[in-house]
């Protein structure tokens, strides 16, 4: 029964701390090289944007971008009152904004997709 828990433990710890990183999120794109353009519509929808090169080459681009509102941090400081320092009072350190994107953009070579490549802060995989 501890060696069971040990075991499970272990796994939980081992899956759960998996880092989101770029190169993992570059690598499952690869799996779209060499799909048809319709192919690749069906499973990503319809694009962001496109762009005619010339007339056998396309550049078809998804774009993710989302805004994070971390609060503001509380600080507590000591207030003065009555030429002394007394008690604490909370101030706010003030929040911010942090937006993160991420943009994909596919080459389309007579239909065929021929490259991929990602740009932002948000392309990222377990």
């Amino acid at each position: 029964m501890k060696k069971s828990i040990s075991i499970l433990l272990f796994t939980l710890a081992a899956t759960g701390c998996t880092p989101y990183s770029k190169e993992k999120f570059d690598a499952s794109l690869q799996t779209y090289l060499g799909m048809t353009e319709k192919q690749l519509l069906l499973q990503k929808g319809i694009p962001t944007k496109t762009y005619q090169v010339d007339n056998t080459t396309k550049l078809i681009g998804y774009v993710t971008e989302s805004e994070v509102y971390v609060p503001p941090v509380p600080s507590y400081q000591p207030y003065r009152h009555h030429y002394r320092y007394d008690d604490f009072d909370m101030m706010d350190a003030g929040g911010y904004t942090e937006t993160y994107r991420c943009e994909v953009t596919f080459t389309i070579e007579r239909g065929i997709v021929t490259g991929v490549k990602s740009e932002g802060n948000d392309c990222l995989a377990k």
